[in-house]
């Protein structure tokens, strides 16, 4: 099965990095998988931004950051 999951994120400090290992862990990973950070004012972004660009995962996960997140919006 291929997918693709897009995922926002605002303010998720506490918990995106469970988030994170508890998809990576999945059995069935998705093709890419898009975490949208709709401007934290946290360190959200930081986290994600970091554990997308981990050599580990392969470039399946890419972090869209807010400024992107809000031009699509307008």
């Amino acid at each position: 099965m291929k997918y693709v999951l897009i995922t926002p994120a605002h303010n998720e400090e506490a918990f995106i990095q469970k988030t994170l290992d508890s998809m990576v862990a999945q059995t069935v990973l998705p093709e890419r998988w898009v975490i949208v950070d709709d401007g934290s004012t946290d360190r959200t972004a930081e986290i994600v931004e970091s554990y997308a660009w981990s050599a580990v995962h392969n470039g399946w996960i890419g972090a869209l950051p807010e400024k992107c997140a809000r031009l699509m919006r307008d």
